[in-house]
């Protein structure tokens, strides 16, 4: 049984989200400055 569209575009969000959570957790409790273009995105 093969990948339907709607669980691959699942899988990508949660992915996403936890991709995007770790980073800012490390930015917050972990005391790492972000990068340039991460201030530039802001």
């Amino acid at each position: 049984m093969g990948l339907t569209t709607r669980v691959f575009a699942g899988f990508v969000l949660i992915a996403s989200a936890i991709v995007l959570g770790t980073a800012l957790l490390s930015e917050y409790w972990g005391g790492l400055a972000p990068c340039e273009l991460c201030l530039l995105q802001r």
